[in-house]
C-alpha cells in the first residue's frame, strides 16, 4: 500500500505506480511549452483572419439588400403580406423572363420572413446578415459542445477559422441564403436526438423542412436509426404548421405554391447544379441535342436507382454503425445530410455550409481515437482519406475556377465527399453485422474535455 498525500488515504502500490505511468506518459507526449504557444497563436491569428474575411464580405455586400436574392424575398413577402400572390408569378410568358425569374419559396419561409418586411431593405438585410453569422456560431458551438471541446482549445478556435473562412459560407451571405439557418435547425435536431429529446428533435427537422423542403431527406437518418418519436412529432408538428399556413393564405395560394414546384429546366441544367437529378436531366438533354431521341422512361430509371443507392448506402450506415461515440452518430448524420444536396432538384455551392459539421466531427474522430493509428495500411481508409480531402480542397479552389464551375465540377467534389465518407465509415467499423441493436439508441450526454 502507498499513502496518497493528496487524498490523505491510502491506496494500492500497483495503482499508484500505474498512475505514475500514466503522468509520465501524459507529459512525453505533451508538446514543448514553445511549439503549444505557436499552436494557440496560429489559431487566434486564423480566428482573427477568418472575422476579417466575414467583414470584409460583409461590407462589400452592404448593396445586396436591393439584389437576389434578398430582394425577392423582400418582394415576395411583401406580395404575400399585402393579399398577394407571389407563386402564380411563377410561369413567365418568356424564356428570357424564366431566367430572371427562380422557383418560388415555400409559404413557411415567406412567414419567417415577413417580420422583416416591417423594415426598410437595407437595415433588414443587415439584420437578415447578422442572423446567419449568429445561426452559424451557435450550430458550431453546438457541434463542438456534443464532441466534447471546450470554448478555450485549440481545435475550437480552428474549427470557427475553418468555418469563416470556408468558401461556401461566403457564397450563402453574397446571395442572402438562409443555408446558415438550415444547419442551425438540422444540427439542433440531430443534438436533440442523441439527449432524448425526440419531440424537439422532430420540431426542428420539419422546421428546416417547411423552410426548405429538401432537408426532409435528412429525415430518413432517423428513419433506419428506427427514432420513430422523433418521425412522429415532425410529421405532426409539419402537418398543423401547413394547416395553420392553408388557413392564413387560403388554398389558392398554397396549390399555386405546389404548382411552381416543378423546377425550371433552366436551373436544372445549370452546371453548378450540385443535384444527380439535374445533371442527369442535362446530360439527356445534351444527348437529345446531338441528336439522340430522349426518353423520359430511361432518365426516371437512372434518377431512381442512383437515388436508391444514395438512399441504401446512406441507409445501411444509419443502421449499423453505433449512436457512441459522437463522432460515429455525427459522421453518419453528416452523411445523411450530404444525400440530402445530392438528391434536391437544384442545389448550389451555398449548400455546402451543411458540411461544415462532417469535418469538425472527422478531425474529432482523428485527434481522439486511438484505432485509427493502427488503420493506416488500410485502402479504404487511405483512399476514403484522399476523398474527403480532396473534395474540400476543391471546395476551396472551385471559386476561382470558371472552368471547373463549367464542367460540372461541385457535383463531382459531392460525389467524392460522399464516397470518401462513406469510405471512412466502412473502414470504422468493418463488422457491423456484430453490433447490437441497442448501440443506436439515445447517447448520453458527453463529459467535455480540454
Amino acid at each position: 500500500m502507498e499513502l496518497d498525500e493528496r487524498n490523505n488515504c491510502t491506496v494500492p502500490a500497483f495503482e499508484g505506480r500505474a498512475t505514475r505511468n500514466d503522468k509520465v506518459l501524459k507529459m512525453l507526449h505533451r508538446p514543448p511549452a514553445r511549439r503549444r504557444w505557436a499552436i494557440a497563436s496560429l489559431s487566434y491569428l486564423l480566428v482573427f483572419i477568418g472575422c476579417l474575411a466575414i467583414g470584409v464580405r460583409l461590407f462589400r455586400d452592404s448593396d445586396r439588400y436591393k439584389r437576389q436574392d434578398f430582394n425577392r424575398y423582400y418582394a415576395d413577402a411583401t406580395t404575400l403580406q399585402k393579399g398577394g400572390n407571389p407563386w402564380h408569378l411563377f410561369e413567365p410568358p418568356s424564356k428570357e423572363s424564366l431566367e430572371e425569374r427562380q422557383e418560388g419559396y415555400p409559404p413557411a419561409f415567406y412567414l419567417m420572413f415577413s417580420l422583416f418586411t416591417r423594415l426598410r431593405p437595407e437595415p433588414a438585410h443587415c439584420i437578415w446578415e447578422a442572423l446567419q453569422i449568429i445561426a452559424l456560431v451557435t450550430a458550431l458551438i453546438i457541434v463542438l459542445r456534443e464532441v466534447g471541446l471546450t470554448a478555450n482549445s485549440n481545435s475550437t478556435r480552428f474549427a470557427f477559422a475553418f468555418a469563416f473562412l470556408f468558401p461556401p459560407l461566403h457564397s450563402a451571405l453574397h446571395w442572402g441564403q438562409p443555408t446558415p439557418l438550415l444547419l442551425l435547425l438540422l444540427v439542433a435536431s440531430w443534438a436533440s436526438a442523441r439527449r432524448g429529446w425526440d419531440i424537439t428533435a422532430g420540431a426542428l427537422l420539419a422546421a428546416a423542412t417547411l423552410l426548405k423542403i429538401f432537408p426532409w431527406v435528412v429525415g430518413g437518418y432517423f428513419l433506419f436509426r428506427r427514432r420513430w418519436t422523433v418521425l412522429a412529432s415532425g410529421l405532426i408538428f409539419a402537418v398543423t404548421v401547413s394547416l395553420c399556413l392553408l388557413a392564413l393564405y387560403g388554398i389558392h395560394r398554397n396549390l399555386d405554391f405546389l404548382r411552381g414546384t416543378l423546377v425550371s429546366t433552366i436551373w436544372l441544367d445549370r452546371p453548378r447544379n450540385l443535384s444527380v437529378i439535374g445533371n442527369l436531366h442535362a446530360l439527356v438533354l445534351a444527348r437529345a441535342v446531338a441528336g439522340w431521341s430522349p426518353n423520359a422512361y430511361v432518365l426516371g430509371v437512372l434518377i431512381a436507382l442512383l437515388s436508391f443507392s444514395i438512399v441504401a448506402i446512406s441507409g445501411i450506415s444509419a443502421w449499423r454503425v453505433p449512436e457512441k461515440p459522437v463522432t460515429s452518430s455525427g459522421l453518419c448524420w453528416s452523411l445523411w445530410v450530404i444525400s440530402s444536396i445530392l438528391l434536391s432538384p437544384v442545389a448550389w455551392d451555398h449548400y455546402l455550409v451543411l458540411v461544415i459539421p462532417m469535418y469538425i466531427f472527422l478531425a474529432a474522430q482523428m485527434t481522439t481515437d486511438e484505432s485509427t493509428i493502427n488503420q493506416t495500411n488500410s485502402w479504404s481508409y487511405m483512399l476514403g482519406t484522399v476523398l474527403v480531402a480532396g473534395g474540400l480542397l476543391g471546395y476551396i479552389l472551385a471559386p476561382y475556377s470558371a472552368a471547373a464551375r463549367q464542367a460540372r465540377g461541385y457535383l463531382i467534389l459531392v460525389l467524392t465527399s460522399y464516397v470518401g465518407l462513406g469510405l471512412l465509415l466502412r473502414q470504422r467499423y468493418p463488422a457491423l453485422e456484430n453490433l447490437s441493436p441497442e448501440t443506436t439508441g439515445p447517447a448520453t450526454e458527453p463529459t467535455p474535455t480540454s
